[in-house]
């Protein structure tokens, strides 16, 4: 690790998951990630937690586990999950492309437990320069980055929100150009 490389507040289950988490396992995730301590972690430490299958709170509670509890966030993921039978397929490529023309770049992108090339489901996680720790600012920025992305799900804006993992490669830049406030 160099000096420039940055660090983002993050909480992350202790155990990784070969495979997409399911039933009483998920109540579990839930309880051990949000009741960590937040953690202070490079985008390559966290990209390798994620594709070991360890699930994340991007918005740090202190104090609870449910979204009352929310003090700050400074990574905002958004899932796409390609479910709108109606509208076309947005593959990462895509997602990227839209990135490109809206002048930002997720700091991170992944294909989820569930991702097939037939149906892709994905997750591009946006930083800002600075942790967010005002509610109100959180909320806009959580409702407005699935905005640009057809087929993204646009329930997984809450403070409380866990990210599964992955058992497949993360793709990550640890370039600060990319973290987006200076466009929102």
């Amino acid at each position: 690790m160099t000096k420039e490389e940055k660090r983002y507040p993050i909480q992350f289950d202790s155990k990784g998951y070969n495979e997409k988490p399911k039933g009483k396992e998920i109540g579990g995730i839930k309880i051990r990630t949000q009741s960590s301590e937040p953690k202070l972690l490079t985008l390559r430490e966290i990209a390798n937690l994620i594709q070991t299958g360890h699930s994340f709170s991007p918005g740090i509670l202190e104090g609870g586990c449910s979204a009352i509890h929310w003090t700050q966030q400074q990574l905002f993921p958004v899932d796409v999950d390609n479910e709108d039978v109606n509208s076309p397929i947005l593959t990462i490529e895509k997602a990227l492309d839209i990135c490109k023309e809206c002048r930002i770049s997720p700091v991170i992108y992944y294909k989820s437990f569930s991702h097939t090339e037939e149906k892709p489901k994905f997750r591009l996680i946006f930083a800002m320069r600075k942790p967010v720790e005002m509610e109100e600012r959180r909320e806009f920025l959580a409702d407005t980055f699935p905005t640009l992305f057809p087929q993204s799900d646009t329930s997984c804006v809450n403070a409380d929100r866990i990210y599964f993992g992955t058992n497949k490669a993360v793709s990550y830049t640890h370039l600060r150009a990319h973290e987006t406030d200076q466009y929102l």
